[in-house]
């Protein structure tokens, strides 16, 4: 969840605080571990995270997934 969390503080988005709490309660109402491999696979996680960032922001999916390709996660502001 936490490399989630780095990749949202990253995109700027504003009233983060209010958003970052928001898209965490939307992860949290699916039922699996962000922490556990086997519980769900990476392509899953990230279009849960997607969809759930789009849900709450004006973010794009394409400015999104570029984060997912990347090793470090660099800061847009």
């Amino acid at each position: 969840m936490g490399y989630y969390t780095n990749i949202l503080a990253r995109l700027g988005i504003t009233n983060l605080g209010v958003q970052i709490r928001l898209i965490a309660k939307e992860l949290g109402r699916v039922n699996f571990d962000f922490g556990n491999v086997n519980s769900m696979t990476r392509r899953q996680q990230e279009k849960l995270f997607i969809r759930a960032v789009k849900k709450y922001s004006s973010v794009r999916e394409d400015t999104i997934r570029v984060f997912f390709s990347l090793r470090t996660v660099p800061n847009l502001n």
